[in-house]
């Protein structure tokens, strides 16, 4: 919409396209990714229509970058781990939604990096991510526990402080060229409201007359995060980042302010990371629980944009048959979130239980 016009504005600056008397708002977008939304607009394709070139430049990258991201995966865990991201509905449908892509690659090479003990090149990668995305921050969280728990708090210290640096020097030349419009994202993150998609809106769908106040979202958040140190503490072992991760990212987005289609390409490249010690034959409950939630994320995501187009259908008086109706959509909805709990409550006693892990390992009696 910003770039419909063939104009190749700054992203972080107020634009009105040729044509409209509107202005738009900075992109809702971290730095780096404004920067690639910015310099693909330069790329001609050869589509006379440039919101046509613009998307299919987008997807091919997109393709291409979910074609490595598996790759890294595979490599990282084994073939059957990637064909689980590979063949998953919910991803595939939710990969051209935004440039989300283009953050998860530098989350997983910072947690290759890290799982070497390779925390420098670990904690630059990161701060890539946060820089495109910010969701990746919360991965600081576990890798303050891991420090923690191997008695090596001044490495965490070291680890974070080399995130940030990067991580200003990355936004200062957006800063000095307009302040205002690169702060735009942080301010709308915190000013949003409790909306669409989220668990707090479930219960109006569904007809319950149930309300969350604003605060309630922290309040969530504060209790979700300590049993996450809770668990992360009282493991009997030091669970590694690339168990751990998934764990923070869940946590994150299970009472996120919104819920977007694309949290399934975070949620679910971090998932099967934290599989990748376990195995079918001794850890069926876990893996059935995982293709249950696969299943209920991809019916999820068709019921969000049925009923999206239903009320704006209703909304401009279109007369259309199947409307799907709130209920419907709640209902669905309800489904999505139960079932992603489940699977994270079955991993979670799965990894608390060590004995289980490793491959090959005899089980204590």
């Amino acid at each position: 919409m910003r770039y419909m016009d063939g104009e190749h504005h700054w992203p972080y600056t107020p634009h009105i396209p040729l044509g409209s008397t509107v202005p738009l708002n900075p992109v809702e977008y971290p730095a780096l990714t404004g920067l690639i939304i910015w310099g693909l607009t330069y790329v001609d394709l050869g589509f006379t229509d440039p919101i046509l070139n613009y998307y299919y430049l987008n997807s091919l990258i997109n393709a291409l970058f979910f074609i490595l991201l598996v790759f890294l995966i595979v490599r990282l865990t084994r073939p059957s781990l990637g064909f689980l991201v590979a063949a998953s509905p919910a991803a595939i449908q939710s990969l051209n939604l935004n440039w989300d892509i283009w953050a998860i690659l530098p989350m997983i090479l910072s947690l290759i990096l890290f799982q070497s003990g390779k925390y420098t090149k670990s904690a630059v990668f990161l701060a890539i991510s946060i820089a495109t995305k910010f969701f990746p921050v919360v991965i600081l969280f576990p890798v303050l526990i891991f420090f923690y728990r191997e008695k090596k708090i001044r490495e965490f210290f070291g680890y974070f402080f080399k995130c940030l640096s990067v991580w200003i020097t990355l936004n200062a030349p957006f800063i000095f060229i307009d302040a205002e419009g690169w702060s735009y994202f942080y301010r709308f993150s915190f000013q949003r409201s409790l909306g669409e998609g989220s668990i707090f809106t479930l219960f109006g769908k569904l007809g319950i007359p149930i309300t969350f106040p604003p605060f309630s979202y922290y309040v969530l958040n504060i209790l979700i995060f300590a049993a996450l140190a809770v668990f992360l503490l009282k493991s009997k072992r030091n669970h590694d980042i690339l168990t751990t991760s998934f764990l923070a990212m869940f946590a994150f987005m299970f009472f996120g302010k919104q819920y977007s289609m694309q949290y399934i390409l975070w949620l679910l490249s971090l998932a099967v990371l934290s599989l990748r010690e376990l195995r079918w034959q001794k850890n069926r409950l876990v893996f059935l629980t995982f293709f249950v939630w696969q299943l209920t994320e991809y019916f999820f995501h068709l019921a969000y944009f049925r009923n999206l187009f239903s009320r704006v259908m209703v909304e401009r008086g279109v007369e259309a048959l199947m409307l799907f109706s709130d209920q419907r959509y709640g209902t669905f909805a309800l489904i999505r979130y139960i079932s992603i709990a489940t699977f994270v409550i079955s991993l979670v006693i799965t990894l608390y239980n060590k004995n289980d892990l490793r491959v090959g390992a005899k089980r204590k009696e």
